[in-house]
């Protein structure tokens, strides 16, 4: 549903200008930010996760190229690196908003497991929060429908 959102002559024009950034400032990684998550939204999971390896080679402390490079990954079924890019995500940064983005990612590609697992990470950092309880709730009976 979200493919169908982008005009393709939009999507060519916002892709030329996100490479001029990225020609401005290449070592800048916020540059290929924006660049990433339009190959996401446009159906190039694939090209979206070899420039998130490249962002995340910039700086290994940079906790969005982790993030990135997870969703991304999840995007693009590579699973066993996109699990790498969370574990590194979480002892940089961890924070709840980035995780909803890396579970949602997991929730379009179908990985319940997975999902329960940040649920139950997020539960232990904010336990008051019933969102994460009533989220957790819904991912088990997602699970227990398999």
């Amino acid at each position: 549903a979200r493919l169908a959102q982008y005009d393709q002559q939009y999507a060519q024009k916002a892709e030329e200008t996100f490479l001029k950034v990225i020609t401005l400032s290449p070592k800048k990684q916020q540059s290929y930010l924006g660049l990433i998550q339009l190959y996401i939204n446009t159906g190039h999971a694939d090209r979206a996760f070899a420039l998130a390896k490249v962002v995340r080679d910039l700086d290994q402390t940079y906790p969005d190229a982790h993030l990135f490079l997870a969703v991304s990954g999840i995007f693009s079924k590579n699973f066993d690196e996109a699990k790498t890019a969370v574990i590194a995500y979480k002892q940089l940064q961890n924070h709840p908003t980035g995780i909803e983005h890396i579970i949602s990612a997991y929730a379009r590609a179908g990985r319940y497991d997975e999902m329960a697992l940040l649920y139950q990470d997020l539960i232990k950092q904010y336990p008051q929060r019933a969102e994460y309880h009533a989220r957790l709730a819904a991912v088990y009976a997602e699970l227990g429908m398999k």
